[in-house]
């Protein structure tokens, strides 16, 4: 059963399984997706989409498997970590095929407490055309209104917060932010504007939370460490590589992958390795994470990883199918963005026909989520390549710093 409408009950205690996915992916992906779900068939489980930033030429989206028991257990280890109280109120400002919208919930349920969504509501309830928007001023009126004490946000939505000027409502106690890194000064702003914010790392495979600050480390402003919250065992490999031990891990991924449906369960032993680099450190017995970015190329944009490799990849294969003569004239790039983490700019090099690199992007932006859609082209004199034809991102990305 497909359930990415909140008003769609998801009973925890049955073995129905339920589909989560994001409405405004491209039909083709949802089909692949409704298509993985029907074949998987795992009883008990919440199927949710990937971003795609793991996605290759000819595979579709990745649906993680998680057990109804696996997301139970992150809650009830974030609810003990959070401190929940019967006097709580959940606010949820992420949308359910979000796993930190979906963790609120949880969350909420097994604490019994109430949850409200801040997202507003467009199209028929129970419809294909249902969404829910992000508001940051609609955010705050809703937590007003409902004295809501807890809530989850990605550091684009304190961005969006910081500004519109908005101060955090004194109900507010805490907010979990996750989905990507939070910067110090991002931080730092919003908690000189009463912010409660609790930086976190997590990921979807694990159920959402795997590492949180402390609700004590609200009493200062320094950018605070991540406690490894207890449900988890954490441990780094010599690269600094993080992979994780716990029962809120998937179950597996499915995928389509050349025109055939794919299983894969990428644990050992019960571990999950990770793509992040960490320091792991303890203190009486208490594990803490400091992330330091990813193991390869992945950046995250509004929240979600994006893998610039994978997408290059997509690119050369759009415009070597269309015009051959154009490979290595067009080169797809990041650039850090206030708001956004990042966004995708295409640099082009001169002499390519603006119609033709128009109808290059129409196809790539097609075949893409939307946070791995291409936000600027910037036509260049030439791609700065070393004698033997390698890109010099070095100079690319100067190019970059004078957009």
């Amino acid at each position: 059963m497909e359930a990415g409408d909140p008003n769609v009950k998801i009973h925890w205690s049955s073995q129905d399984s339920h589909l989560l996915i994001n409405p405004r992916l491209p039909a083709a992906d949802i089909d692949e997706l409704r298509s993985l779900f029907a074949w998987q068939n795992w009883p008990g489980h919440i199927c949710i989409a990937s971003s795609g930033s793991a996605r290759r030429v000819g595979e579709s989206l990745k649906l993680v498997a998680l057990s109804k028991k696996a997301l139970m257990v992150a809650a009830l280890a974030s609810n003990r970590h959070l401190q929940v109280t019967s006097s709580d109120v959940w606010i949820r400002a992420l949308p359910r095929f979000h796993v930190g919208g979906l963790a609120v919930e949880v969350r909420a349920l097994l604490a019994d407490l109430q949850v409200s969504s801040a997202l507003r509501e467009s199209g028929s309830a129970g419809t294909a055309k249902y969404t829910e928007e992000w508001d940051p001023h609609y955010f705050v009126e809703k937590t007003l209104r409902e004295g809501g004490t807890l809530s989850s946000l990605v550091p684009t939505q304190v961005h969006d917060l910081l500004t519109e000027g908005l101060i955090s409502p004194p109900s507010l106690r805490a907010v979990v932010v996750g989905g990507a890194a939070l910067s110090t000064d991002l931080y730092q702003r919003a908690r000189l504007m009463g912010w409660p914010l609790l930086p976190s790392y997590g990921l979807t495979e694990a159920g959402s939370q795997v590492a949180t600050a402390e609700v004590g480390t609200l009493q200062s402003y320094e950018f605070p460490r991540l406690k490894v919250l207890d449900h988890c065992r954490v441990h780094a490999n010599a690269e600094g590589v993080l992979a994780i031990r716990s029962e809120s891990l998937l179950t597996g991924y499915s995928q389509w992958r050349d025109g055939k449906k794919h299983w894969e369960v990428p644990l050992y032993e019960g571990w999950y390795a990770t793509s992040d680099r960490v320091e792991v450190s303890s203190q009486n017995g208490t594990s803490y994470l400091r992330p330091l970015g990813r193991e390869r190329d992945i950046v995250k944009i509004k929240g979600e990883g994006v893998s610039l490799q994978l997408l290059r990849e997509k690119l050369d294969h759009i415009v070597a199918d269309l015009f051959p003569d154009l490979l290595f004239q067009l080169v797809l790039t990041d650039i850090p963005h206030l708001r956004d983490g990042a966004e995708l700019i295409l640099f082009v090099a001169a002499g390519a026909e603006s119609s033709v690199v128009e109808r290059i992007l129409q196809n790539f932006q097609q075949q893409v989520s939307p946070v791995e859609r291409i936000s600027r082209v910037t036509k260049i004199g030439r791609i700065p390549r070393t004698t033997l034809g390698k890109i010099q991102w070095d100079q690319l990305r100067l190019l970059s710093d004078n957009i």
